[in-house]
């Protein structure tokens, strides 16, 4: 029975932690909007990495819709951002070796340069004008800060259940 439980926690430890940052974003939405958004994909960054098939793509969407129902977003906002980030993870996923928190910082860093980028080209595309390129930058640099923490948390996280 228990060994039951914990390969279902295994399985399910990679999605469940990306709801429980994207409800935990609910409650920093309220003092840093923009640094919210950036939660939940640290945790699709972390998962996707060392074991991308235990996040399928189609899972990634219907996570980024839930997103957008709880952060009442336009419908298909977080779904464009998070398939295009989910899609370079995967694809530069070579560069991270060991799976170090240090390496994978710097990954992530790099990669979620294009949340900003890609919330203004769209909020653009829309004719709304930019939708506050400053602040997307200051968020993502604060998500910088924040993802080693959370990687760590997630990392021994993983070797608590393992």
């Amino acid at each position: 029975m228990q060994d039951i439980l914990l390969s279902w926690l295994r399985r399910f430890l990679p999605i469940g932690t990306i709801v429980i940052l994207m409800l935990s974003a609910v409650s920093l939405s309220r003092v840093s909007p923009i640094s919210a958004g950036f939660l939940p994909i640290m945790g699709l960054h972390f998962w996707s990495i060392p074991q991308p098939m235990l996040i399928p793509i189609s899972l990634v969407f219907i996570l980024a819709l839930l997103q957008d129902a709880i952060f009442a977003t336009e419908i298909g906002l977080h779904p464009i951002i998070w398939l295009v980030f989910y899609a370079a993870s995967l694809s530069s996923a070579f560069a991270v070796q060991g799976n170090r928190v240090m390496s994978l910082t710097i990954h992530y860093a790099l990669l979620s340069l294009l949340v900003p980028i890609m919330l203004n080209a769209l909020t653009l595309l829309k004719a709304r004008g930019f939708a506050g390129i400053g602040d997307a930058f200051v968020g993502w640099a604060g998500a910088c800060l924040i993802y080693p923490l959370v990687a760590l948390s997630l990392k021994w996280i993983e070797k608590k259940i393992r």
